[in-house]
């Protein structure tokens, strides 16, 4: 979809990744890492999306600042994150996230770095009851643990199993393109340069 709109550029710091979006053939890809080595010159942007990224870099408020300099004036950043630190998992752990945040936390970041917070909302709302009394039943069942004993929930859903799920995830588009949600597993944020 971005690959129509024009140039698309995508960076990773995983060669495998690379190669492995590089298949498509739908964007300029460089191996780069957050904040400091972001590549393609001194080329600025018009729209930056990273989706479930930030929670991965160590320097998220640095990361931030970074990509605010990339950014064309009036430029936009689209980014997804996991919601609610109370949520945190063995999910969490198996994907390296390092943290999960509240919706303020996730505003005065994206501000401090110099952006304009046009939209904020939770999401994954629908599916937010089950995965809470999920995680909080794991947890007084079992604290949790390093990632690495085979307790977390990466597990593929059976095909009937996984279209209902996404139909149904899928389903919140309509809500969130008129209201903002109070509580969810994400967060998602539109800023302005």
């Amino acid at each position: 979809m971005l690959a129509r709109r024009g140039q698309l550029y995508a960076m990773d710091a995983d060669s495998a990744a690379l190669r492995f979006a590089g298949s498509r053939g739908l964007a300029r890809l460089s191996q780069g890492s957050l904040p400091d080595d972001i590549p393609f010159g001194d080329t600025r942007f018009d729209l930056i999306v990273m989706t479930d990224v930030l929670e991965h870099l160590e320097d998220d408020a640095g990361s931030l600042r970074a990509l605010r300099a990339r950014l064309q004036p009036d430029g936009s950043l689209l980014l997804t994150v996991p919601a609610l630190p109370w949520l945190w998992s063995e999910h969490d752990v198996t994907h390296y996230h390092l943290r999960r945040y509240r919706s303020a936390q996730l505003s005065a970041l994206v501000s401090a770095a110099g952006f304009k917070v046009e939209y904020l909302s939770y999401y994954n709302f629908i599916l937010f009851p089950a995965i809470a009394a999920d995680r909080t039943f794991q947890r007084w069942r079992r604290p949790p643990a390093n990632g690495m004993n085979g307790r977390h929930d990466l597990k593929m859903p059976s095909r009937p199993l996984n279209a209902f799920l996404r139909r149904l995830f899928s389903s919140e588009r309509h809500v969130l393109a008129v209201a903002r949600i109070p509580v969810g597993v994400s967060l998602i944020l539109l800023a302005r340069a």
